[in-house]
């Protein structure tokens, strides 16, 4: 699950251009863009710009079966059991920033 999330984060940080282009350049925050801003509300602003990206098709989430998901809903019962630790280690990133 970790290498998921390393994907995940990897495909979020390389999509950032491409979200910013589609809202007219402006920065995180207003366009909901899947990177954390510091700041309070970190970790929810994060959570609902990728489950956003997630639900656009913006960020392409490849499924423990190999196929990528259509919807948020198909992601979080995918990581099922691990989603509190993975929820975990994002607000503790949030934390660092």
């Amino acid at each position: 699950m970790r290498k998921i999330l390393i994907a995940a984060m990897t495909a979020a940080t390389l999509a950032v251009p491409a979200v910013a282009s589609a809202n007219n350049g402006v920065g995180n925050g207003a366009d909901k863009s899947p990177t954390p801003v510091a700041g309070p509300g970190c970790f929810g602003q994060w959570r609902a710009g990728s489950v956003q990206a997630i639900n656009d098709g913006t960020i392409p989430y490849q499924l423990s079966d190999g196929s990528y998901a259509k919807n948020a809903g198909q992601v979080f019962a995918d990581r099922g059991a691990d989603n509190a630790a993975m929820n975990a280690d994002a607000r503790a990133y949030c934390a660092t920033l």
